[in-house]
């Protein structure tokens, strides 16, 4: 299976939670880290707070959010190394991590962490991180991502980090661009070629249903 790494950046309000939810399927297994425990209102996840009711949510394949009290690094570290061992019962988890800048720090990613991103696709995981801080958040999920989404990024040491990482021949995306792009809007590139912008107040349909509706056009 190839690696299945997307890094959404962007501010608040930005179309980031949009995205993200646009990338989740209704059935697939889910396990979020969800501090503010936003993602029970928008979707059907399990918002847990403690271990117990974590293993239990992931032993028996529930999509669960977890969105705990205390050390957040280290209920991270625990809420990492769960999610990776039910992978191995439950393969095909995707993982979403919200506010990456919270719980790891630029340069390489904590362990358990780690694990996910170089490992995950091992056990067929797909991984979204989260961020408004892009230059504060670990570096392994930058080296390793396979779409890169940056939404806008007022901050000027952010938006300069993401657009250094876009940097593609032929394509001038400077720091001022990501600065100010327009609500719902962003910067995409997958797997470190192709650089666009789309606007995500107008999704593309799938390439099936696009295919139907050319088909069914009358001539």
């Amino acid at each position: 299976m190839e690696a299945d790494i997307t890094l959404v950046c962007g501010s608040t309000g930005t179309g980031k939670s949009t995205f993200v939810a646009g990338r989740i399927g209704a059935r697939e297994r889910l396990a979020v880290w969800d501090l503010k425990a936003e993602y029970g209102r928008t979707m059907t996840v399990v918002t847990v707070e403690s271990r117990r009711a974590l293993l239990d949510c992931l032993k028996h394949g529930r999509r669960v959010a977890y969105s705990p009290r205390g050390n957040y690094k280290d209920e991270f570290a625990y809420f990492c190394e769960a999610v990776h061992a039910a992978a191995g019962m439950h393969r095909g988890y995707t993982v979403v991590v919200e506010e990456l800048a919270d719980v790891t720090s630029p340069g390489k990613a904590p362990d358990a962490w780690g694990v996910i991103i170089r490992r995950g696709r091992d056990r067929a995981m797909r991984v979204l991180g989260v961020t408004q801080r892009p230059s504060e958040s670990d570096k392994t999920i930058v080296g390793n991502r396979t779409l890169l989404v940056c939404f806008q990024l007022p901050r000027e040491q952010d938006a300069a980090y993401i657009a250094r990482e876009f940097a593609v021949p032929d394509v001038a995306l400077t720091t001022k661009k990501i600065q100010g792009l327009e609500r719902y809007c962003h910067y995409v590139q997958v797997s470190g070629g192709f650089v666009g912008v789309r606007d995500g107040r107008f999704p593309r349909r799938p390439a099936a249903a696009r295919r139907a509706r050319k088909t069914n056009v009358k001539k």
